[in-house]
């Protein structure tokens, strides 16, 4: 039970980090608001802002609702239009103009709109993580109540660097 639990947490550590990620890369400079889906223009776009800027798009961070939008991209997925298969065997695109996309868990989310918002990044500029201290599992004894646990512990912080190298795509 203790060791689920230290996974349990390790879990909920992961996403918020996530979370702070995210809410710093709503500094975004640039901002696209497609429609009710996102479009292979909107993705095109927004690694133009980033090349206007001088930055190299090396990463897509999405929702689940626009990785929804994506999967239904057909270019993506039929051959005849240079797509692959990758989308119907794993169920996620792995790549998008060369930018791998990465999906973040609704719980990481600041906010359930977060679902609707794709970010396009130089992952090496947009922002950055510092820590003060790593996670940091303790075990602990208390043999008066034949009990052991575990004190786990985390010191981050998120800072965005540059926010032209961060794009933001916001669909309805």
């Amino acid at each position: 039970m203790l060791q689920r639990n230290i996974q349990k947490a390790g879990k909920r550590f992961a996403e918020n980090e996530t979370s702070l990620v995210i809410t710093q890369l709503d500094n975004a400079t640039n901002t696209i608001t497609g429609g009710a889906a996102i479009t292979l223009a909107n993705i095109s776009r927004g690694i133009q802002y980033l090349d206007d800027a001088d930055y190299e798009g090396d990463a897509i961070i999405c929702g689940n609702e626009v990785a929804n939008d994506m999967r239904g991209i057909d270019t993506l997925t039929e051959v005849n239009k240079y797509g692959s298969a990758e989308m119907l065997k794993t169920g996620m695109i792995n790549i998008v103009y060369g930018l791998p996309v990465y999906k973040f868990s609704t719980n990481a989310a600041p906010s359930t709109t977060y679902a609707k918002y794709a970010y396009i990044i130089d992952s090496g500029e947009a922002y950055t993580i510092v820590e003060k201290r790593p996670v940091t599992v303790e075990n602990f004894t208390l043999p008066n109540y034949d009990m052991s646990g575990a004190s786990i512990t985390q010191r981050i912080a998120v800072k965005y660097l540059r926010a032209n190298a961060i794009c933001k795509v916001t669909t309805s």
